[in-house]
């Protein structure tokens, strides 16, 4: 079909208010109508049938934008838990296409395009479009990355090739919130064509952590030569998002893992090293995914600490931490009364003149010298059933076993040393500890993995 023309369709998805990782970023938010507006005239001025997909949230100011002619919106908000709302974005294109198919013509060879609100797209991107430079069984991505990494920024196909791009994002397990969402779409799309390739949780962190970087890299390239295509660089460049060029925003080791797009033949030499660049950034940014800048830690405790927290409507939460307090600025960011502060672990002071009723505290037990000493410093002060959260890494019978018959031990020996833990801790020794320093324990809860080989223990307790 090369050099002949096709009927091109459109969503734009997105919320109008947009926040998070970006540029022109602040707390207001950027404001997305009039890039919305700019490239409404595009499609207009090309005869190119479109919907706008964005929040319910954004009602008022769909209401108050100066659309003329007002373009078909939808105002569909799934909630569902995932990171970075990936697949409430890939739910949403899915509602679009489907609107697009009920209200127009759309054969299965015609072309769907999904473009972001925040992102105003030149005229070079749809005068390229219309040379129908896509292949009818290859999917059209915005960039692509080592290994298993597809730019969601921009993506495009036929209306079959997107209905099962969209369908196995959508449909498959897990959902988009596995700490391997870097290459989570991939994944799910290559599953499609090799159904071998079940998708589980210990598959993705095995692809995440291996070191069979020349296999790998090998299996990706087929990959994309069979199924996949991204934007010209030149075009890419000229790409305004929230107001800026994007090849002065996406620059090497934004997202963390990978040193630069992947729009060339690469050797595999450069492969494999591009491969190891990503193994190391992935373990040393493992605890940076873009959820409000939580690390994957707080972002598997707060799941279990949102339920104590929502029935505790007027606590005074002091919150104790190690690291750089995103859990407590994250909390304190969604109304709860958080105050943070900082402790070193090898020399612990609690010193505050707030009035405070609850101590929340993780990742601090484990690596104080004298556990006794500072959950006796929480209890002074808490008032008289004043509440205490303790978030501490969990390690039970249960999991020692399994460390010991897979071999496993000597690896988590090394990181305790690595990350200054001094102690492991059973359920019993944790809830002992309290007991003896005055609280009374009324409740606990495992995160993280699979029953009783939990990652961390959530401990809630009463000062008596």
């Amino acid at each position: 079909m090369e050099g002949e023309s096709r009927n091109i369709f459109c969503v734009i998805q997105g919320p109008l208010l947009t926040f998070g990782q970006g540029p022109n970023n602040s707390i207001e938010g950027f404001n997305a109508i009039n890039t919305v507006i700019a490239n409404v005239a595009q499609l207009e001025r090309r005869r190119i049938k479109f919907v706008v997909c964005t929040w319910r949230s954004d009602e008022h100011l769909v209401a108050e934008a100066p659309f003329f002619p007002a373009p078909n919106i939808l105002l569909e908000s799934p909630y569902p838990l995932d990171v970075d709302h990936r697949f409430k974005h890939h739910y949403a294109v899915k509602q679009g296409v489907e609107f697009l198919k009920e209200r127009y013509p759309v054969k299965s060879s015609d072309m769907v395009v999904k473009i972001r609100t925040d992102m105003k797209m030149p005229d070079s991107f749809w005068n390229w479009l219309m040379t129908d430079p896509v292949s009818p069984e290859k999917l059209l991505v915005s960039e692509l990355y080592h290994p298993f990494y597809l730019g969601d920024f921009v993506f495009a196909g036929t209306c079959s090739v997107l209905d099962d791009y969209l369908s196995v994002i959508t449909g498959s397990y897990p959902k988009l919130y596995h700490p391997g969402i870097a290459f989570d779409l991939g994944l799910k799309y290559f599953s499609l064509f090799d159904h071998r390739k079940r998708l589980t949780n210990p598959l993705v962190n095995r692809i995440a952590f291996s070191f069979f970087s020349g296999r790998l890299s090998a299996t990706w390239e087929k990959f994309i030569d069979a199924k996949l295509v991204t934007l010209p660089v030149a075009i890419w460049n000229e790409i305004l998002w929230r107001d800026k060029p994007m090849d002065g925003v996406i620059k090497p080791g934004y997202f963390h893992f990978t040193p630069g797009p992947y729009n060339h033949r690469s050797t595999n030499k450069e492969s494999a090293g591009t491969y190891r660049y990503f193994v190391q950034a992935y373990r040393e940014k493992l605890a940076r995914l873009n959820y409000g800048n939580l690390t994957l830690y707080a972002l598997s405790l707060l799941k279990g600490l949102w339920p104590l927290l929502e029935n505790m409507p007027d606590a005074a939460v002091l919150a104790l931490d190690y690291d750089d307090g995103s859990l407590a600025k994250y909390l304190a960011s969604k109304g709860v009364n958080c105050t943070r502060m900082k402790v070193d672990p090898a020399a612990p002071r609690l010193e505050t003149t707030l009035p405070v009723n609850t101590i929340l505290f993780f990742g601090l037990i484990e690596r104080i010298d004298d556990p006794k000493e500072f959950i006796l410093q929480c209890k002074r002060l808490l008032p008289q059933g004043g509440r205490l959260i303790a978030c501490i890494s969990y390690h039970g019978l249960a999991k020692e076993f399994i460390l010991r018959i897979t071999g496993r031990k000597r690896t988590q020996l090394n990181r305790m040393s690595e990350n200054g833990i001094k102690k492991f801790w059973t359920q019993e020794m944790a809830t002992r500890l309290l007991q003896e320093q005055g609280f009374k324990v009324t409740g606990f809860k495992g995160r993280g993995r699979i029953l009783y080989l939990w990652n961390t223990m959530i401990l809630s307790a009463v000062a008596e």
